[in-house]
């Protein structure tokens, strides 16, 4: 899978940001990633 980290943002200001660290737990340890590309193995 190929793609890129992105932050969302709404115009009424909602905001949901990616995790930039590996070792975050918890609330904002999510990665919101855009997809690009999926590559299925073995098939």
């Amino acid at each position: 899978m190929t793609g890129f980290l992105v932050n969302i943002t709404r115009q009424d200001g909602y905001e949901w940001l990616t995790s930039l660290v590996r070792t975050d737990t918890g609330l904002g340890a999510c990665d919101i990633i855009l997809v690009e590309t999926v590559e299925i193995e073995g098939r």
